[in-house]
């Protein structure tokens, strides 16, 4: 489809199966996001330009362990649901010998307490990460607790609060968009259908 930057509408090159109404349908359903990806051809979208350098680090393909080499040091993250953000993410990643970060799982999903303690155990046991970070949010304490009880007595968990870091130039996003021109990440995308929403992509 033609369209400007500024999202302007032309003459749909499709518009035997998708007319302009059905495309302003299907964005409402499944995001922009992934709307931009699947049917603009933009694995960035405009309003994600944050970190421009980010789709350099993009590589089509869905398995990330190819790229890790033996004896890389695995961390995880956890950031569970709050207030402004409904669903928790559970996040892991290797860091190679040359700082490379190469992510190699990701899951989201609106989980009860419960069921995030068993996939943190699960993580754990799956790549016996040197550290899990647990997003520092009101429910942490709790949550470690709840691990805790449920038989994830040896699991590394390190508290970690963001807060006004996401600003600081040398921890917070600006470091990522720099990283991100450096090439210092590895990120597989899986070729999946138009508007897939699964954890992967909707990390992305």
């Amino acid at each position: 489809m033609a369209t400007s930057s500024a999202f302007s509408w032309s003459i749909p090159l499709w518009s035997d199966h998708w007319s302009k109404e059905l495309l302003l349908k299907r964005e409402g359903e499944i995001g922009r996001r992934a709307f931009d990806r699947g049917f603009r051809q933009m694995a960035i979208s405009d309003s994600e330009k944050i970190f421009p350098m980010l789709e350099q680090c993009i590589i089509p393909g869905d398995d990330p362990f190819q790229y890790v080499e033996d004896g890389a040091s695995i961390y995880a993250g956890v950031d569970p649901a709050g207030e402004s953000r409904p669903g928790t993410c559970i996040f892991a990643l290797a860091r190679l010998h040359n700082g490379t970060r190469v992510p190699i799982h990701i899951e989201y999903g609106k989980w009860k307490p419960e069921e995030t303690a068993q996939k943190v155990i699960a993580l754990n046991n799956a790549f016996r990460p040197e550290a899990i970070f647990f997003e520092n949010n009101a429910l942490q304490s709790a949550y470690i607790s709840l691990i805790k009880l449920s038989g994830g007595l040896d699991i590394p968990i390190r508290g970690f609060h963001t807060g006004k870091q996401k600003s600081d130039p040398m921890i917070g996003l600006p470091s990522l968009e720099i990283e991100f021109e450096n090439k210092a990440w590895i990120i597989c995308e899986p070729q999946h259908e138009i508007g897939c929403l699964c954890d992967w992509h909707h990390w992305l």
